[in-house]
């Protein structure tokens, strides 16, 4: 996993990461290192982390976050399947993906 090069680092990344996917990481990353000036995306940006910290969404944030563990790079599996290079773990690794994202559909347990 790309974040374990990070976990011990006392660079700021290492000291922030918490992701739990490779995307994530490359996400972060990549936002610490060219950081937004649109005030638009800081605000939504602040806007997200507020929603994820308010005392009532702990636990979904919580839950949310430990689904998130073991998800694939869902652009990576596409490319493979539309090139018939997929194997049965990219096809679990989808499967997974969409499994997460219809608890969320389903789940109204965070108050914006």
């Amino acid at each position: 996993f790309i974040g374990a090069a990070f976990e011990y680092s006392p660079c700021l990344i290492g000291i922030l990461n918490n992701t739990k996917t490779t995307l994530g990481l490359s996400l972060m990353r990549t936002w610490l290192l060219r950081p937004s000036l649109s005030i638009p995306v800081i605000e939504s940006r602040h806007d997200a982390v507020a929603c994820f910290v308010r005392p009532e969404n702990l636990d979904t944030a919580a839950s949310m976050h430990e689904h998130l563990k073991g998800i694939k790079n869902v652009p990576k599996i596409l490319a493979a399947m539309q090139t018939d290079r997929s194997r049965v773990v990219e096809w679990q690794g989808l499967v997974k993906v969409c499994f997460l994202f219809s608890i969320a559909n389903r789940s109204k347990g965070i108050n914006d």
